[in-house]
């Protein structure tokens, strides 16, 4: 694989501090839902060297054919994730964009072999996988 030939962009992150609240802003202001609002099982998550038990609660909806992710953090159970990281020092705001991939492992090893490292691993629905851009976003 010489890239990951991203096609589409499947999901936008939104890390926020009550996504109710800010599902029914978007929906009754904005015009965007309407959402479903999930409150997850505390789940682990492999963040910076060590497993952390997680409790978040998201709300999501689909804007064409992007998913629109809200993300709140209950409770850091036992330390922290990338999306409470990213809420406390940047406050809400876009945390990811979410892209499919037909050979995960793959994916994941050429985004190593290009410096892009593993940030954080979970699994809520489905194996997620957060990579550090190493600042190619400025």
């Amino acid at each position: 694989m010489d890239n990951l030939k991203i096609e589409k962009i499947d999901q936008i992150g939104i890390v926020v501090h009550d996504c109710e609240a800010t599902a029914k802003f978007l929906e009754n202001v904005i015009g965007i839902g309407p959402f479903q609002i999930f409150d997850r099982r505390p789940d682990d998550f492999f963040y910076k060297g060590k497993v952390n038990k997680i409790h978040i609660k998201n709300a999501l909806c689909r804007l064409n054919n992007i998913q629109i992710e809200l993300i709140e953090i209950v409770n850091a159970l036992d330390g922290s994730c990338t999306q409470k990281d990213w809420l406390d020092e940047k406050g809400p705001s876009i945390h990811h964009f979410g892209i499919y991939v037909n050979d995960l492992d793959s994916a994941l090893e050429e985004l190593n072999k290009n410096g892009i490292k593993l940030l954080q691993k979970g699994n809520t629905t489905g194996p997620v996988f957060f990579q550090e851009c190493n600042g190619a976003f400025r």
